[in-house]
C-alpha cells in the first residue's frame, strides 16, 4: 500500500514476539520508535541521513484484537501528512516509509482511537562530505575523463547517475558506486563536446547533476571543469 508524494503505506515486519501480555491500555503499552531503514533490525534512532531511508516503527505487544493506529509526520515547515486506519496484529511489528529528502526536525507521532499514545523526534541531516558547496568545485580533467573523488557515509553502498552540463551542452556523464563508509576516485567520460569546449578554453564553467540510483534523488552542484 502506498500514497503518492506523502508517508509510504505500513510495511508488516514479522517478527513474532513471546506472548503473554495482557490487552495495551495506555499509552505506554505499545512500541513506536523511528529507525533509518526499514528493517526489522533497525536501531532506534533520533538522527539519520538524506538519503536513508527512515521507517516510523510500530507494535501493540500482547494485544488480544488488531489495532487500529494512525501515524503522522509534521516535516521541517510544519508540513503534515498522515497515514490513517492502518492495522496492527498483536506481537507483530510494523513499520510505515517516511518519504523525507528535507534537513531538518520532523515530529512523528502515533494515534490509537484518537489518541497520541507515542510521539518522536527525528532530524534529517545531509551526509558529511556530500558535494554541496557555495563555491564552484574544481574538477580536473584528462583528454577524456573528468576526475572527482565521490564519498559515500551511508551503512550501504552509494550509487549514482552523473552529468555535466553547460546550458543544454552536455560535457561529460557517467556513473559511479562507491562501498559504505568509504571514498573512491571517479573518472567519467567526457563527451565531444566536453573535449572541444576544454581544448579551446581550458577551463568551463558548468553544473554537476548527480542522481542517486536507490532512491533516484538528484543534486546539482556548480563546478568549473579544468584541463590538466
Amino acid at each position: 500500500m502506498r500514497k503518492a508524494g506523502g508517508l509510504l503505506g505500513a510495511v508488516w515486519i514479522a517478527v513474532l514476539l513471546l506472548s503473554g501480555a495482557t490487552a495495551p491500555s495506555s499509552a505506554s503499552a505499545y512500541v513506536a520508535y523511528v529507525g533509518c531503514d526499514l528493517a526489522a533490525q533497525a536501531k532506534r534512532t533520533h538522527v539519520c541521513v538524506v538519503g536513508e531511508a527512515p521507517g516510523a516503527f510500530f507494535e501493540a505487544p500482547g494485544a488480544e484484537e488488531v489495532t487500529t493506529y494512525e501515524v503522522c509526520v509534521v516535516f521541517p515547515g510544519d508540513r503534515k501528512r498522515c497515514r490513517r486506519d492502518q492495522m496492527a496484529e498483536s506481537d507483530t511489528l510494523y513499520v510505515n516509509h517516511i518519504r523525507t529528502t528535507t534537513v531538518g526536525k520532523h515530529r512523528v507521532s502515533w494515534f490509537v482511537d484518537g489518541v497520541e499514545v507515542a510521539t518522536w523526534t527525528l532530524h534529517m541531516r545531509r551526509a558529511p562530505g556530500h558535494p554541496r558547496h557555495r563555491k564552484p568545485v574544481t574538477i580536473p580533467t584528462t583528454a577524456r575523463k573528468a576526475i572527482f573523488r565521490a564519498v559515500c557515509q551511508l551503512s550501504e553502498r552509494c550509487g549514482a547517475r552523473v552529468e555535466i552540463k553547460a546550458g543544454k551542452k552536455t560535457l561529460a556523464r557517467g556513473r559511479y558506486s562507491v562501498p559504505a563508509h568509504s571514498s573512491r576516485k571517479v573518472r567519467i567520460g567526457l563527451t565531444k563536446a566536453g573535449r572541444r569546449a576544454l581544448a579551446r578554453m581550458g577551463r568551463v564553467r558548468a553544473k554537476l547533476k548527480i542522481v542517486d540510483t536507490r532512491t533516484h534523488k538528484r543534486e546539482a552542484v556548480a563546478v568549473v571543469l579544468k584541463r590538466r
